[in-house]
């Protein structure tokens, strides 16, 4: 080989993952918002989910973005972990389509996008991004056929068809795909450069049809590696896509010689042949794990283990409000449960960070506190659209109540952030709270439990005496801050804690306070409202 040639063919392939980078950044750009409705919209079942998966795909030429982006939807709440396995299977179909279009000699007519895309650019507004995508389109093709025109010449090099006629080896194709999949970050280009080979006589079918089964392997990788700064079903996503592609990979090896001669028997030349072979693996793989998907699921939690339950941003009880006035608010009550309960476990879980000086849940907890915000939003906009309606003065007045009820609820979800702001001020300082003033603190959290506890046991049937219980354990707590504060005068004075530890403790103490009393508000809200509603009955 020549050095011009190898600087040429170089130069070819950075062209063609160019072409394929900026092609998938015009289109996400153009359509983020809408992909994420759509993943959101049209995943509710597994096979739905695999049509959206093969087309965003095929549209922003990218199974790596689409699969990324799917396990970072998961780690975000925004689709369960459950329908994302739809969208990953789908996705392994949608990569085929650049092997198609490279094996049916569509680099012939990428000159006639590049032009479109240029001049349809050129006008401005929103034909502008429509114009980019279409020229990206053209050049990635473009770049294609400039890989082909490079790769010709090679077949005169003896040492290479050497090295390439070892790739029959189908383990060690296999291993080459994947790796090589890995280092341009993208199967689409992986195949579409195998199919090149194979159609300038370079590869033979041998090789080259492990080689793309390989790449299903190597395209897992970015995924996985995405995934290890998320949470727990954003890694069994990733799993699951992992285990998904080797799996196939496993099944098909031992029957690739019957498989090679069927993709034989299709007819077409050799990369076409490659491109079947391609389109038909990932079809299959793809069917067989739909129809196993409660087994995968089953299997991704054995082996990603976790007790956590899973977040997802939306509503259980509103999602379509009833017509019935009554029935509408007796879902947004329920929904406000929800909520409150949302809170308790990001509250606890941002104190346990602060008792420890920890901040490993701080994401979570930052994902609660958010999902606790997206359902006030959604618990108002429900509240309106009930207001419109021909009510009653009772129901009026009633949710009335529930907007305030929810904007306290939200308030109170507010204070699990002060938490982790503090905890990560002590893992900053690589200090923790003196052990006694824990001690206090939890004293002074366990009215917050009792008055909690209590709110969730009545909520909406919260009564007078009940109410009044509230306002004695709010004295009682009080009367424990008063003492903890003492005795962390104490402690600063003898020097056993550091100021800043000190302003820490002290601001921990504040919050709970805050929160008891916000407690205590919503119960003498929630108390006023039954008590309404025994007067109109």
């Amino acid at each position: 080989m020549q050095i011009e040639q190898i600087v040429g063919l170089i130069a070819a392939v950075v062209l063609f993952l160019y072409g394929i980078e900026h092609l998938s950044m015009e289109l996400r750009a153009f359509a983020s918002g809408r992909l994420r409705e759509i993943l959101q919209n049209l995943t509710k079942n597994r096979w739905a989910g695999a049509v959206v998966g093969a087309g965003a795909t095929a549209a922003i030429q990218s199974s790596t973005a689409v699969t990324v982006l799917a396990v970072g939807l998961v780690d975000a709440g925004i689709i369960p972990f459950v329908q994302s396995l739809g969208v990953i299977a789908g996705a392994n179909v949608g990569t085929t389509i650049t092997a198609q279009l490279v094996a049916f000699k569509f680099t012939a007519i990428a000159p006639i996008f590049i032009i479109f895309g240029f001049l349809l650019g050129m006008l401005g507004n929103r034909l502008k991004f429509i114009g980019k995508a279409i020229f990206y389109f053209g050049f990635l093709f473009f770049a294609i056929s400039i890989i082909s025109d490079a790769v010709g010449p090679l077949k005169e090099d003896p040492e290479l068809m050497v090295l390439l006629g070892n790739l029959d080896n189908p383990l060690l194709a296999v291993a080459a795909g994947a790796l090589l999949t890995v280092l341009l970050v993208s199967s689409s280009a992986t195949t579409g450069i195998v199919v090149v080979l194979a159609g300038e006589g370079l590869l033979g079918i041998g090789a080259a049809i492990p080689m793309v089964m390989g790449a299903n392997i190597g395209t897992t990788f970015t995924s996985v590696l995405a995934s290890l700064r998320m949470g727990l079903f954003a890694k069994r996503t990733a799993f699951a896509h992992a285990m998904f592609n080797f799996c196939g990979v496993l099944i098909f090896l031992p029957i690739l010689t019957q498989f090679t001669g069927f993709v034989e028997g299709l007819g077409g030349n050799m990369g076409q042949m490659v491109a079947n072979a391609h389109t038909i693996f990932n079809l299959v793989t793809a069917v067989v794990f739909l129809l196993i998907i409660n087994w995968v699921v089953k299997l991704s939690e054995k082996v990603v283990r976790g007790r956590e339950k899973e977040i997802l941003f939306r509503t259980e009880y509103i999602e379509k409000l009833p017509e019935n006035p009554d029935e509408a608010i007796i879902a947004i009550e329920k929904e406000l449960k929800r909520q409150l309960e949302m809170v308790k476990s990001s509250f606890y879980l941002s104190y346990g960070m602060l008792r420890s000086g920890k901040t490993a849940n701080a994401a979570k907890v930052e994902k609660m506190e958010t999902l606790n915000k997206y359902l006030e939003e959604k618990i108002s906009a429900a509240i309106i659209t009930l207001s419109f309606k021909p009510l009653s003065k009772e129901q009026s007045e009633r949710i009335v109540f529930l907007s305030r009820a929810s904007n306290k609820i939200e308030h109170l979800g507010d204070l699990s952030e002060e938490f982790s702001r503090l905890a990560a001020r002590l893992e900053e300082r690589g200090e923790e709270i003196f052990p006694a003033a824990v001690e206090e603190m939890d004293e002074v959290k366990k009215g917050f439990d009792r008055m909690l506890g209590k709110i969730l046991e009545k909520s909406w049937d919260m009564d007078r005496g009940t109410f009044n219980y509230l306002a004695r354990e709010r004295a009682r707590t009080e009367k424990v801050i008063q003492v903890a504060y003492r005795n962390h005068i104490k402690r600063l004075a003898d020097a056993k804690i550091s100021a800043q530890t000190s302003t820490i403790f002290v601001d921990a103490v504040y919050s709970l306070e805050q929160a008891n009393s916000a407690l205590l508000r919503l119960g003498r809200l929630l108390a006023s409202m039954k008590k309404i509603e025994k007067k109109t009955q």
